[in-house]
C-alpha cells in the first residue's frame, strides 16, 4: 500500500494555466480563417479583383499586414497563459507560445514566398 499525494491547490492552478495555454491553439485555426477572408477581403473591398488582374503592390502589402496582425491575435492569449505558468515556474510554460508563434510564422512566410513568386512571375 502506498500513500496518495494529492497536488495542492496552488499546484493544480499553475498547471490548468498551462492547459489554458495548448487549449488557447485552438484559436489558431479560427485565426487563419479569417486571415485568409481579410486577406482577400481587402483587395476586393478596394475595388481590385484578383481575377482579372494583379492589384497593385500597396494593396497587395496592406492585405498582407492586415492579415498578419489577424493571425497574431490568436498569439495574445497564449502569450497570457504561458506567462502565468512561467511566472509559477511551471516547467514548459513557454511550449504552446512557441509553437503557435512558429506555426504563425510559417503563415507568414508562406505568404511573403506566394506574394514575391507572384510579382516575379506574373
Amino acid at each position: 500500500m502506498g500513500a496518495t499525494v494529492r497536488p495542492s491547490e496552488a499546484d493544480r492552478s499553475y498547471s490548468r494555466q498551462v492547459r489554458r495555454a495548448w487549449w488557447s491553439l485552438i484559436l489558431l485555426p479560427v485565426g487563419f480563417v479569417a486571415a485568409f477572408v481579410v486577406g482577400e477581403g481587402i483587395p476586393a473591398w478596394i475595388g481590385h479583383d484578383s481575377a482579372i488582374a494583379r492589384p497593385p503592390l500597396w494593396v497587395m502589402a496592406l492585405a498582407f499586414v492586415a492579415a498578419l496582425i489577424v493571425i497574431a491575435l490568436p498569439l495574445l492569449v497564449t502569450r497570457v497563459f504561458s506567462r502565468r505558468a512561467a511566472a509559477a515556474n511551471e516547467p514548459g510554460a513557454w511550449l504552446p507560445l512557441i509553437v503557435s508563434g512558429s506555426i504563425a510564422g510559417a503563415f507568414a512566410l508562406i505568404n511573403l514566398g506566394s506574394g514575391l513568386l507572384v510579382l516575379i512571375f506574373d
